[in-house]
């Protein structure tokens, strides 16, 4: 489960927008190339009636040049990809060609300015406003880059139309600021609804996230712990497994979709009915279940399920939603078997067994030594021999149990004993030196053998 989502800080939210805007940059290059372009071609074919030749085709080459410059970092930046420069490079790239863009068309306002000729003038003044407003409009999501193209458009058109010193030139050039400073507010606005626009997205982006890596957690936690969990609809029939709650029936998670009759088909033939009676009697009475069956496979090997459930019932108390998990326990149910083997094999065998640790504890007992000594298992496992039977652990045995401990070898102790139940008894007892795999215990098995004297 994931927790509550932190506030995204100042530094991401920047990042996040840098991103956004050099992605909408590599969108609209072209576009605002070719715009470009076109409106430089329609000035100089107007201005061509009041402008040298020269000068015209000086200013459309710097123009065309910038707008090249413009399409190559445009391009440079797609086939870059992910890879390659920053974010930040490629936005100072994008930011410094605008500023080029933007001192080509002052230079236009400068050059291509018609002192005594007002409807060129005016045209003039359409063109260069036109294309600031656009610039503003259609980059307000970086509204530096638009700031470098307009500011030194507006600088030169203005100071060109005020230096005229009528009337007329100076209204133009107030009305050209006013205009230009609404559409400046409102791409203000509009970049700072981009900006919450873009942190919404990244903080989703980041929520989806958290969520797949906490789903590709939960999924390796359940294929390690072999656990596999599932949501039942018994009003509809609706059946969800997890991924390895497919494997642990032999099935693949990518397969059909599993049903109510696919799961108990997939149970042992001798376990199905006694887990269907428990599951109905769960339904109908809610609270949770446990219970142990056998899952056979396609291939006819068999596992061991330990499965829990809970089940939901609504207001009127009825069984709306069964959700529970179905563990593999396969090894824990064959290391029973075999300790139950072991066990047998042991209690089987005539001759007292006992086993002590290095601390002369007992740890085992087998069945004939509870019998000839008349002791039960509960009064003898974890206490010392020398208080259970005083009269056997004598100091010869004791010193031969340290002697096998501490050596790793054999000993042999023959010795004349007194059983509590059996009476007196020569016994050939035989310490064999044993170390447990897990908590570095050492100890002896004994084993006595005896006849009577």
């Amino acid at each position: 489960m994931t927790g509550p989502q932190a506030p995204l800080s100042g530094a991401v939210i920047d990042t996040v927008m840098q991103q956004e805007q050099v992605r909408l940059h590599s969108l609209g290059f072209a576009a605002s190339a070719a715009a470009s372009a076109a409106l430089g071609l329609v000035l100089v074919v107007v201005q061509s009636r009041v402008f040298a030749t020269p000068i015209l085709a000086a200013w459309l080459c710097g123009l065309l040049l910038v707008l090249l410059a413009r399409i190559a970092v445009g391009l440079a930046h797609r086939r870059s990809g992910s890879s390659g420069a920053s974010v930040q490079t490629w936005l100072r790239c994008y930011r410094g060609i605008f500023g080029l863009h933007g001192l080509v068309w002052a230079a236009a306002g400068r050059l291509l300015f018609p002192p005594t000729d007002p409807t060129h003038q005016i045209l003039l003044v359409f063109a260069l406003t036109g294309i600031c407003v656009s610039a503003l409009t259609f980059n307000a999501f970086d509204l530096t880059a638009a700031l470098m193209f307009s500011v030194p458009i507006l600088s030169a058109l203005v100071a060109c139309l005020f230096a005229q010193g009528d009337e007329f030139s100076a209204a133009m050039g107030g009305l050209v600021l006013m205009l230009v400073t609404f559409v400046a507010l409102v791409a203000l606005r509009a970049n700072r609804d981009l900006r919450g626009n873009a942190v919404t997205r990244a903080a989703q982006a980041l929520r989806v996230d958290a969520l797949q890596r906490s789903d590709q957690q939960l999924r390796r936690a359940e294929q390690m712990a072999h656990l596999g969990s599932f949501e039942w609809d018994p009003v509809s029939g609706e059946l969800q497994w997890s991924d390895e709650h497919f494997r642990l029936w032999g099935l693949e998670p990518d397969g059909a979709p599993p049903t109510h009759a696919s799961f108990v088909q997939g149970i042992h033939p001798q376990d199905r009915q006694r887990q269907q009676d428990l599951l109905q009697a769960a339904l109908e009475g809610g609270g949770s279940y446990e219970s142990n069956y056998r899952v056979l496979w396609r291939d006819g090997s068999v596992r061991d399920i330990h499965s829990r459930g809970e089940v939901h019932v609504d207001a009127a108390g009825r069984a709306v939603r069964v959700t529970g998990t179905v563990q593999d326990i396969t090894a824990m149910e064959k290391a029973k078997d075999a300790l139950g083997t072991s066990e047998f094999v042991v209690n089987s065998i005539n001759d007292l067994v006992s086993v002590v640790d290095q601390d002369s504890v007992y740890r085992l007992v087998n069945d004939a030594w509870c019998r000839n000594t008349g002791l039960a298992r509960e009064q003898v496992l974890g206490r010392r021999a020398a208080e259970v039977l005083p009269a056997v652990f004598n100091p010869v045995r004791l010193e031969a149990l340290r002697e096998c401990v501490e050596h790793q070898q054999t000993r042999v102790v023959r010795a004349r004993v007194d059983l509590n139940a059996a009476g007196a008894r020569f016994m050939e007892t035989t310490l064999t030196p044993y170390s447990a795999l897990r908590g570095g215990v050492r100890g002896a098995v004994a084993v006595c053998a005896g006849r009577w004297r």
